[in-house]
């Protein structure tokens, strides 16, 4: 695909004589990604009241990368209707040089590719041990691949890539526990639900600031937790009413 990196945007704003005047550096960015998963689950009835499910996921990512961005064919100016022909005439003489020292942005040819894979496994187990009510825990974890931000390549130059830029970012891993019940408390007439949830993110990928651009970078654990409730109660043959209620909880854990 064609990828315009955010290089210079407004520079009638950092450059006041360039009046109604945009430029930038164009790039084409191209990304091949092959992804390959594999599920499987069994539940266990050990007695009438209990209930044991296992999951399991596997999953393979591949992802290959290029990235052209060459100063002197890729320079574009914006204008707007009123801007005067004297301004256009100069940014467009000297657009490879003002983008270039304001931006950061370098000419470069760039092929790169990563691979991973993951195991996630889930456990729950489930109780009927009360009238019309079962009570759950889980646990699980997961993967959220990682990837390439084409924005984060304005400071690399030639064939080689600035590990600084923030092109690169990791895989992120969320560990879930949930502790909950699902009741009928009155039998046809109103039902309760209840769930208490914690994850833990490692590696939290987060949008950043390098300079240049904003990036995908992986610079934080964080602690999700809260409690979801909702409850439906069929206040009579022709009225039902449907609560929902949920607190949330969100703490940086560290962030680098």
């Amino acid at each position: 695909m064609s990828h315009p990196n955010d290089i210079v945007l407004g520079a009638s704003v950092l450059i006041p004589d360039l009046v109604g005047t945009s430029l930038g550096i164009g790039a084409d960015f191209e990304q091949d990604q092959t992804a390959y998963s594999v599920f499987a689950s069994g539940n266990w009835r050990f007695s009438s009241d209990w209930q044991l499910n296992l999951g399991l996921r596997y999953q393979k990512e591949e992802k290959e990368v290029t990235n052209k961005q060459t100063n002197k064919q890729t320079i574009y100016t914006l204008f707007s209707d009123f801007t005067p022909e004297p301004v256009r005439q100069f940014a467009e003489v000297a657009a490879p040089s003002i983008t270039a020292s304001l931006s950061g942005a370098y000419a470069n040819d760039l092929a790169t590719d990563r691979d991973e894979s993951h195991l996630s496994p889930s456990i729950s187990l489930q109780c009927w041990g009360c009238e019309n009510t079962m009570v759950f825990a889980n646990a699980s974890i997961g993967y959220k691949g990682g990837g390439f931000d084409g924005s984060g390549l304005n400071s690399s130059q030639g064939s080689v890539i600035d590990p600084d830029s923030g092109f690169e970012y990791e895989d992120e891993k969320a560990t879930a526990f949930e502790l909950g019940f699902k009741s009928e408390v009155i039998e046809s007439v109103w039902e309760l639900n209840t769930t208490l949830f914690l994850t833990d993110y490692d590696d939290l990928q987060v949008s950043e600031f390098n300079g240049n651009a904003f990036v995908v970078a992986n610079a934080a654990e964080t602690r999700v937790q809260g409690l979801e409730m909702e409850s439906r109660w069929a206040i009579s043959e022709h009225w039902k009413l449907n609560t929902q209620l949920a607190l949330l909880d969100f703490e940086y854990q560290s962030y680098e």
